[in-house]
């Protein structure tokens, strides 16, 4: 899954440098926060999360919610 994960915010980069920051906005909040976000809402990584550990998701997921903030 890392690579999807990488392509992913590929294209939340390439949405920004177009201009478009609420297709950014969308794929991070759509897509790449669901998979990243079992630890801050259950505790522990959940069936969807591509990140399975929770230190990971610990440095991973409040950075992805601030440039969540910031885009919308």
């Amino acid at each position: 899954m890392q690579n999807q994960m990488i392509a992913m915010l590929q294209d939340v980069i390439t949405y920004i440098d177009q201009g478009d920051p609420m297709r950014a906005y969308q794929e991070l909040q759509n897509d790449v926060l669901r998979r990243t976000d079992g630890c801050a809402l259950y505790g522990a990584p959940d069936s969807d999360d591509w990140i399975i550990d929770a230190p990971s998701q610990g440095a991973v997921h409040p950075p992805l919610t601030g440039i969540i903030t910031e885009l919308q």
